[in-house]
């Protein structure tokens, strides 16, 4: 059976090792990349994106858990691994034993962490709160927490890191955060030694601030062709990878005070025809596009009619009907001369790109294309 014969993605890998280099020459070789492919790399297949940006010279990889970098090892993924969010003290050992490397937020974990290195030495990251709050050490807290830790064995803190709440529409408090991270970093320095990472940035901010006190970057959204916040110059010659396609399941004749989907919320106002594209939310494509979005058919942009349901949606093809099942339908991504990116899909559904992609669901089959 055909992949394509309902709902499928194709992801063009060609084009996040395009971004992944665009990102290199961004910051210049005085900074290390760590993609971040947490998630299932956004929703575009963890796997075979990690694996290509290995062969394309990546050296370190994000992940958000333990059981995502298990995955990568898994199949032979062998660079360095930044466990990005917690970890619990209890998976200590499998950490050690798949060579993954954590963040450390505090004593508990660290403690759990020498205890499982036994006799090697195990790199560790430090995550400092400088502002955002959900994870880390309060970056007014570094010093006590640093004490802690000190005499711990078997730890190597080679890293240390913060996130920004803000970096693209708020440079005054992004500001705020790097003076808190220069300042935990120093304090930090001065219990512990030097540390040979310090990161602080993602995708907007590493486009904002690569002159600012980091020598790497963790670029997520950016990687796969996106970045709200950055606009004009400042905004890379990025590449969209995903396209979300359908097939044309079906054209019927809708006349006037016709109702359309769930509760009634459109009303034929005049004879026409609609598509029913087999695409719904439970495909991750969202409810909130009810009555908001286009699709692309034969080149044209046609309008959504009524409510996203779970697995189809309905689009007007004109009084004409100038499509026939079987067409193929771009719900995200270009046809001929038109094209909807995942910056106006998020737009419209009041969300933003990350979302839009990491939510594409498991039954649209990925297909990849180098």
């Amino acid at each position: 059976m055909s992949k394509r014969d309902r709902a499928w993605l194709e992801i063009d890998i060609g084009a996040i090792i395009h971004n992944f280099h665009i990102i290199e020459e961004r910051v210049g070789g005085h900074t290390t990349v760590m993609p971040v492919v947490k998630a299932d790399a956004y929703g575009h297949g963890a796997v075979p994106v990690t694996q290509e940006l290995e062969k394309a010279g990546a050296g370190w990889f994000g992940v958000a858990t333990v059981d995502e970098g298990l995955e990568l090892r898994g199949v032979g993924v062998r660079g360095r691994m930044l466990i990005l969010g917690c970890s619990a003290p209890q998976r200590a050992r499998e950490i050690v034993a798949a060579d993954l490397t954590p963040a450390v937020m505090s004593p508990a974990e660290a403690h759990a962490f020498s205890q499982a290195a036994a006799n090697q030495p195990l790199p560790v990251h430090i995550k400092i709160d400088t502002g955002m709050c959900p994870m880390g050490v309060r970056h007014d807290q570094i010093a006590d927490f640093c004490r802690q830790v000190r005499d711990l064995h078997n730890l190597d803190f080679e890293g240390i890191f913060s996130h920004f709440a803000d970096a693209g529409l708020n440079p005054e408090f992004s500001a705020f955060q790097i003076d808190n991270f220069r300042q935990a970093v120093s304090v930090a320095e001065q219990i512990l030694g030097p540390f040979k990472w310090r990161h602080m940035a993602a995708s907007a901010a590493l486009l904002l601030y690569h002159d600012k006190p980091f020598n790497m970057v963790r670029p997520g959204i950016s990687l796969y062709g996106a970045v709200e916040a950055v606009t004009g110059d400042q905004r890379p010659p990025l590449k969209q990878p995903m396209t979300l396609k359908a097939r044309l399941a079906l054209v019927k004749r809708v006349v006037p005070g016709d109702k359309i989907g769930y509760g009634c919320t459109y009303e034929v106002k005049q004879l026409q025809h609609i598509g029913i594209v087999p695409v719904g939310y439970a495909d991750g494509y969202s409810r909130h596009l009810s009555n908001n979005a286009d699709v692309i058919i034969r080149g044209r942009r046609r309008p959504m009619l009524g409510r996203v349901s779970m697995d189809v949606t309905v689009v007007s093809v004109g009084q004409e009907a100038d499509c026939k099942p079987g067409d193929e339908v771009v719900l995200m991504g270009r046809q001929g001369g038109e094209q909807i990116t995942v910056d106006e899909l998020a737009r419209r559904a009041g969300t933003i790109p990350e979302e839009t992609f990491s939510c594409m669901g498991k039954r649209l089959p990925r297909i990849y294309q180098e």
